[in-house]
């Protein structure tokens, strides 16, 4: 094995985030004051350009007045901490006061969405740099507010009226990347089908390729929703895009109840002529939904042909081979497949077709207008250590007072830096606490050398304003592929901002990169043993409540789809969304139990990766089941289904408690087992029957070893909510 997994898995990169437009904008934001600055011998300019960067990363994209609301809010804000800060500074009680309270107020906020939470913590760093600015006072507090406001609506008028990005951009990249997974889901499977092939390979695509198509076609529908709240009136561009993000989702389901067919034929003698034939056809589907990604983002694609005549050659070997109702099936989703492709291409082309354009779904990603009322309800709620902003935001608090005690105290120079570093590392979970310093350290060291030579060989203030410019872009274009790579890039800009702003560029590089270097580990160490002693947040005791919560929106999936009726889709739908979710969270806190190093157990970890694949194949038996249910209208279908709906409800949601609690789970009840008639498309469904039954087995089995795990560390306790 080469070095690169090795090197990608310590730094990971998103280069599809790469923004070189963004980077160009929030440098005009943070250098144009400082070369005024410079110009005017106004040192207070240099906090404009600090406010008004933050700013920049706060805009969170998407529709206006969001945006408005996200960057004004901040701006408000950040000119109350810069005044507070200032005008305490003098008085070291007031000021370690004051940050424990503002700190805990705006960190708060993180419970009305990732806007607020970036707001509440850079307002949090404002206030920390304004106590720790030498010189306090009413003047001094005033001119510093009034920086900090002019840098904010700098900012604002930057993004929202002189440069604004491409609307629609982000929202036909994410509609792209959505029909990319489409086309490697696709691909995947038809690789795969080959003979009798294991169940874990089978697991495997439901695990990784499920989870990315999920995920980027609800990012894609989040991102355009988002978009078009902004624009008034009619939009094309936007109906055309929600016609394609549809469509890719309803490929997506054919898909899913496609591998499922697939691999109970696996099991089963079928013609090779046939499995040549539907990889053929699957291979000629992928590509034509890669064409329909590549035009969304601007490429005319090649080599793309068309399915039908393949699709002849696969229903003339099904016929010969005998007409196996798994084929049958197989056949009708391939056919189902292309028609929505074609939907696509005809949404492409400005042409609609009935039932291609769809309204943002029931329940998602919809427009929720937060009354007053509400606000206050949602604080009270959270409001005790049950609650994960709570216990995060008294963290913060607790940890910026005591940064400010100590740089007090201690007198040491630029002790903002360490105030910063403490809390910035600080995360809600205790995993991430622990890497974000590791990451913040190492950058910010490396960084500090960048700044060190860059001042050992700069001196003029002017020169030097000049170098923040490509620093601002690289910052800032690099913000969302990688962490490490951001601070490495924002330590020597903030450095030289911070030394214009308070000396003039006066201190020589090496000190400052030993002072920053220095201050950067004590902050970096405060802060994890702030995340350590003060209530850490381990994944553990989580765990058993996320696990719970997925098996019983699985059970609802699977009621729905067992018991639904052609022509009311909307229910199914939305419970069908919150299973894929329902299961990315549970992964996603099992992907961060792997990091804690004292909960690495086989005995914990193998039965929660059963648990999780056992789910992820009941959402494809109960998409598998609509499917093959939409052209069915018989009462004796609906019995028999109804009655394994019965069945489901009684021992998933028996089994959810026993998670929850890691009890031993009682035992299952008895199946009903209806016997169909021989028609081909009832002994499927009869099939797909009996696998759920199959999986419910496994989930009771590896709930049952979870009960006996001896860590502790996944004991029942009072779970922390982020409602």
């Amino acid at each position: 094995m080469g070095v690169r997994p090795h090197i990608t898995g310590a730094l990971p990169l998103n280069m599809r985030a790469l923004s070189i437009a963004a980077g160009m904008r929030a440098a005009c934001a943070c250098a144009f004051p400082v070369l005024l600055g410079e110009i005017t011998h106004i040192p207070s300019f240099n906090w404009v350009a600090i406010i008004g960067f933050w700013a920049c990363i706060v805009d969170p994209g998407g529709n206006g007045r969001d945006r408005v609301v996200a960057m004004g809010g901040f701006a408000v804000l950040a000119t109350l901490a810069s005044f507070l800060g200032a005008l305490i500074e003098p008085v070291w009680w007031l000021a370690v006061t004051a940050v424990f309270l503002w700190a805990f107020a705006v960190n708060m906020g993180r419970i009305f969405g990732s806007a607020a939470a970036q707001s509440g913590l850079l307002s949090t760093l404002a206030i920390l740099v304004a106590v720790a600015t030498p010189g306090g006072g009413l003047d001094a507090a005033v001119t510093l507010a009034i920086a900090a406001f002019v840098g904010g609506i700098w900012a604002m008028l930057l993004a929202l009226v002189i440069w604004r990005l491409y609307p629609y951009g982000p929202a036909r990249h994410a509609t792209s990347q959505a029909w990319q997974e489409v086309a490697g889901f696709a691909a995947a499977i038809g690789r795969l089908y080959r003979g009798s092939v294991p169940a874990e390979r089978w697991s495997e695509i439901a695990r990784e390729r499920r989870r990315a198509t999920r995920e980027a076609i609800d990012q894609a529908r989040d991102v355009l929703v988002a978009t078009r709240r902004s624009r008034a009136g009619r939009s094309e561009r936007a109906l055309q895009l929600l016609a394609l993000v549809t469509e890719a989702d309803q490929i997506f389901v054919s898909l899913i109840a496609l591998s499922e067919l697939l691999e109970l034929n696996g099991a089963q003698p079928s013609g090779l002529k046939v499995e040549r034939a539907v990889r053929h056809v699957l291979g000629r589907l992928s590509v034509r939904a890669d064409g329909v990604a590549q035009i969304v983002s601007g490429t005319m694609p090649t080599g793309i042909r068309d399915v039908g005549t393949a699709m002849e050659v696969l229903r003339r070997r099904i016929g010969i081979a005998g007409d196996n109702p798994v084929h049958l099936q197989v056949a009708s989703l391939l056919d189902r497949i292309d028609q929505w492709i074609d939907a696509a291409y005809l949404s492409l082309a400005g042409t609609t077709h009935e039932g291609s354009l769809a309204a943002p779904p029931e329940g998602h990603a919809t427009e929720v207008k937060l009354t007053l009322a509400d606000a206050i309800s949602r604080i009270r709620g959270n409001l005790g250590f049950r609650s994960l902003a709570f216990s995060h935001a008294l963290r913060v608090a607790v940890t910026g007072a005591i940064a400010v005690l100590i740089t007090h105290f201690a007198h040491l120079p630029r002790g903002y830096w360490i105030s910063i570093t403490a809390v910035a590392v600080l995360q809600p979970y205790m995993v991430d606490t622990w890497r974000r310093t590791l990451e913040r350290v190492f950058a910010t060291i490396l960084g500090g050398l960048i700044a060190a030579v860059i001042l050992y060989f700069v001196h003029d203030p002017l020169l030097l304003t000049a170098l923040i410019f490509p620093l601002c872009v690289a910052a800032m274009a690099v913000r969302l592929i990688n962490f490490a790579l951001f601070i490495l890039c924002l330590t020597p800009q903030f450095i030289l901002v911070a030394e214009l702003f308070q000396t003039g560029g006066t201190l020589t590089g090496g000190n400052l990169a030993g002072i920053r270097a220095l201050d950067t580990v004590i902050g970096g160490v405060l802060g994890l043993l702030a995340g350590l002693v003060l209530w850490p947040n381990w994944q553990g005791p989580r765990l058993p409540a996320e696990i719970a919560t997925a098996i019983r929106i699985h059970r609802d999936y699977l009621k729905a789809a067992l018991c639904f009726v052609p022509g009311k889709s909307a229910a199914l739908d939305r419970v069908r969304r919150e299973a894929g979710l329902s299961s990315n969270n549970a992964e996603a806190s099992m992907q961060r139990l792997l990091s804690e190093r004292h909960l690495k157990r086989a005995e914990i970890i193998e039965p929660v990766m059963t648990i999780l694949a056992a789910l992820r194949r009941l959402a494809g038996l109960a998409a598998t089941i609509s499917l093959i249910k939409e052209n069915m209208e018989d009462s004796e279908i609906t019995a028999a289904t109804e009655d394994i709906a019965a069945w489901i409800e009684a021992d998933l949601s028996a089994l959810a408690s026993s998670v929850e609690t890691r009890a031993s789970p009682q035992a299952l009840g008895p199946a009903p087992l209806p016997s169909f008639s021989e028609e081909y498309r009832f002994s499927v469904l009869e099939n797909e029957q009996g696998r759920i039954r199959q999986q419910i087995e496994l989930l009771h089995a590896a709930t049952e070893r979870l009960a006996h795990s001896p860590v502790r560390s996944l004991a029942p306790m009072s779970q922390p909510t982020n409602a």
